[in-house]
């Protein structure tokens, strides 16, 4: 109903998740109170080397801090949850989540070093009604790939604001894994939604995700045709398949074997928050790999996106740093995760090291086995349940994006063109009685680098270099000159890294020291030299002798220490 001027203003701003996979961050504002749902982070593509994450940046949420009354986790992936301990140091506010989420978050902590032992984390009931700030909140648990993950609807006098993550429709009773739909029901028949926010990542995929998401029936069937014992490779963060496929494991008379520490904090997680619960006797440790019977074993390793793939290479090439479990050709490997965005590269190696094993390897394509998120069936069913007067896709490339936006307007719904909004990080979307309107000034957005040493330290030059050791590696020469004498009095010592097999290319080596000799002495010959010119012309001129000779640009980097 039209209250005029009392009525609530809203705005909503993405400060990450748009034309981007994952890093999601979603500002909503209901009047002068701001609510943030997930603060996550992304992987580094190929053109970053040595960066760990890729967080958003938050300038909008440090200069209001003051205002902000929660922060919401919807569910454990590091997407969403990866970029709070950063982000939350300089804007602190509360942080509702489920117990999952909060271990998972505990545990990346701990696996980065980070304390965040401050943080006011409240563990919530995936379908509660929370009050903050005096403002009505009510969550829906959801179906994803993470337990009790849920989504949230904040009430405006406009009506509500409704934030869908990752969710399947599925009808499963999987407990923690289930779409709570008299939930939402309930929450629908109290006030329209105003605006309604939805993952984008399948959007362009026809169907429904059910029941494309789940290991089995292949999985069962691979264990049983395993004539030895089984490795089972899973994402950390897929906890539904990780709890069925163990579960069927021990159905099938096979004992458990965690790989590593890194795959026992997450079965450590599970039984902790109670979602994984095979009793004490369906393990063995690691010792017993070579002594229990090999067709009543199986091994679980579980890390998280490329390190899983990396892992796989070292245990194909039998470089795993145990040395207890080595793969033979009576093993075999179910590779229940496919790559994506960064990680094709490591998939291949860690295929190519695994086939020469000579074990089974049972890799589920993508094909036929995908992540938990809305296919183009999903999302329609929710806007049909939730019906939106506003619509805005999230979490996805700018193709998926506007895929998600066809979805909504092909329904011949009360959506139209003016209704759904497209948008990127920064635009802010601001619905005052009930009109909506993109007002004409970006927030400041972008990347902030995380390299384990710093966060926001790494510039785009820096990256630029990283990239060039990376592609053409570096030289690096080095000589001690005496002021005094005008000679050189130790050196030439000259490294190459990521360049040239030394012992082949002898002859490259002997003219780059001839250059970098000559130019030394020449410009020692000088009656004022200059080190800063002599460094200069080495530069150049082994640049362009190392191009004519093997067509790469490698770094030159010289060092000419002065004494006296």
């Amino acid at each position: 109903m039209y209250q005029g001027k009392n009525m609530d203003k809203v705005r909503i701003v993405c400060l990450g998740g748009l034309d981007e996979f994952y890093k999601s961050c979603t500002v909503v504002e209901i009047n002068n109170d701001i609510f943030v749902i997930e603060c996550g982070l992304k992987f580094p593509d190929i053109t970053k080397p040595g960066i760990d994450y890729v967080i958003p940046r938050t300038d909008y949420l440090v200069e209001n801090k003051d205002r902000i009354k929660a922060y919401f986790l919807t569910f454990g992936h590091d997407s969403v949850i990866g970029g709070l301990p950063y982000v939350i140091k300089k804007a602190p506010a509360p942080v509702y989540c489920s117990d999952i989420t909060k271990a998972f978050l505990e545990m990346f902590a701990r696996h980065n070093r980070l304390d965040i032992s401050n943080i006011d984390i409240k563990v919530v009931d995936t379908n509660a009604d929370l009050n903050i700030a005096g403002h009505s909140i009510h969550l829906f648990s959801t179906c994803s790939n993470i337990a009790n993950s849920f989504g949230l609807c904040l009430e405006s006098d406009q009506g509500n604001i409704v934030y869908i993550g990752n969710n399947v429709f599925d009808n499963n009773k999987d407990i923690g894994f289930g779409l709570n739909l008299r939930r939402i029901a309930e929450i629908t028949a109290k006030q329209q939604t105003l605006v309604m926010l939805q993952d984008s990542i399948y959007a362009d995929r026809a169907g429904y995700t059910n029941p494309n998401y789940r290991i089995m029936p292949g999985f069962s069937k691979m264990v049983k045709d395993a004539q030895g014992r089984v490795l089972l490779a899973l994402e950390a963060f897929d906890v539904y398949n990780i709890i069925a496929s163990l579960k069927e494991a021990v159905r099938l008379g096979r004992k458990i074997i965690v790989f590593d520490e890194s795959s026992q904090d997450i079965i450590d997680v599970l039984i902790n928050t109670k979602c994984l619960d095979l009793g004490p006797k369906a393990f063995l440790a690691m010792g017993e790999v070579n002594r229990a019977r090999a067709s009543e074993v199986l091994i679980v390793l579980i890390s998280f996106g490329p390190k899983l793939f990396h892992k796989l290479s070292l245990i194909g090439a039998h470089l795993n740093d145990d040395q207890i479990f080595r793969l033979g050709v009576d093993d075999t490997v179910i590779i229940g995760s496919h790559a994506e965005n960064s990680a094709e590269i490591a998939e291949t190696n860690a295929l190519n090291e695994l086939y020469k094993s000579g074990a089974k390897i049972n890799a589920i394509s993508a094909k036929t086995f995908i992540k938990m998120h809305s296919s183009e069936e999903d999302l329609k069913t929710a806007i049909s349940v939730f019906n939106p007067r506003y619509y805005i896709p999230i979490i996805g490339t700018l193709v998926k994006l506007f895929a998600n936006a066809k979805v909504a307007l092909n329904m011949k719904n009360n959506l139209n063109h003016n209704s759904v909004f497209v948008l990127d990080n920064g635009m802010v979307v601001e619905f005052e009685n009930y009109m909506a309107k993109i007002l004409p000034n970006k927030l400041i957005v972008g990347n902030i680098y995380v390299d384990g040493k710093g966060v926001g330290d790494i510039d785009a030059k820096s990256l630029v270099e990283r990239q060039q050791f990376s592609d053409d590696g570096v030289i690096i020469l080095a000589a001690t000159i005496s002021k005094a004498k005008r000679e050189i009095v130790l050196g030439p010592d000259i490294q190459t890294r990521g360049l040239i097999f030394v012992k082949e290319n002898d002859a490259l080596i002997r003219e780059i020291e001839k250059i970098f000799l000559l130019n030394i002495r020449q410009e020692l010959s000088k009656t004022n030299y200059s080190l800063s010119y002599m460094e200069l012309a080495i530069k150049e001129q082994v640049f362009k002798a190392v191009r004519r000779a093997i067509l790469k640009s490698p770094s030159i980097i010289p060092i000419i220490v002065e004494i006296d």
